[in-house]
């Protein structure tokens, strides 16, 4: 794209050298020829401003590729760490229903022990 403006530069000091030579010290050429090239001095820091534009958008591009790279990674290791966690709490609710399923049994043998009338060793009821 900027060839192109390129082009259209070298074309208008072209047409700047022409009517230079048609126009000759006429004041009217004269200031033809001086508003033109204001025209092209114009057109010039527009370009410029243009590319400067387009530099930063491609930084801009790069940076947010970089960025999107560095979310997926976030991404993929925090799901790696719901995974470990799902699995963790896998086994604590199993260790829960083991508990759970052998609580009555645990409570039978408390109560038989505290309960013994052989004379073994018993626990206040208190406790």
């Amino acid at each position: 794209m900027l060839n192109r403006w390129y082009q259209v530069f070298g074309i208008a000091a072209a047409t700047v050298v022409i009517i230079a030579t048609v126009a000759g010290p006429s004041i009217g050429g004269i200031f033809w020829l001086a508003r033109l090239d204001h025209e092209v001095t114009e057109l010039q820091t527009d370009v410029t401003e243009l590319q400067t534009d387009v530099d930063e958008l491609q930084t801009n591009v790069s940076e947010l590729q970089t960025d999107i790279v560095e979310l997926q990674t976030n991404v993929s290791e925090l799901q790696t760490d719901v995974d470990e966690l799902k699995r963790g709490q896998a086994i604590i609710l199993d260790i829960l229903q083991n508990l759970a399923n052998e609580m009555p049994e645990l409570r039978n043998d408390l109560d038989k022990h505290i309960h013994d009338p052989d004379g073994g060793t018993q626990f206040p009821a208190g406790r």
